[in-house]
């Protein structure tokens, strides 16, 4: 999991509430900023697309594309939202 550093610990924190630390590693970071973890098998872009520019995700996924282990996962989870971003709407 990469996460904001404000999420980071209550993300570890529930992981291994549920018995997982073992199987799912947490990294503190921006992932429009900071360097991504390198060599993972799946990447969860989760509610990030609908707030960022197209061309905001186009970077985010070809720095996807540049640490990602060979074969490995993509999978994207999003919602369309108002233009204000504050509830969800139908997409056009």
């Amino acid at each position: 999991m990469f996460e904001l550093p404000a999420v980071a610990q209550t993300a570890q924190d529930r992981i291994a509430s549920v018995g997982l630390e073992g199987r799912i590693d947490v990294c503190a970071g921006d992932a429009g900023a900071d360097p991504l973890p390198a060599g993972y098998d799946a990447f969860l872009v989760a509610n990030l697309a609908h707030y960022w520019s197209p061309e905001q995700n186009r970077a985010l996924l070809h720095r996807i594309r540049d640490v990602a282990a060979p074969g490995a996962t993509l999978l994207i989870a999003d919602f369309w939202t108002d233009p204000t971003h504050t509830s969800r709407s139908r997409p056009p």
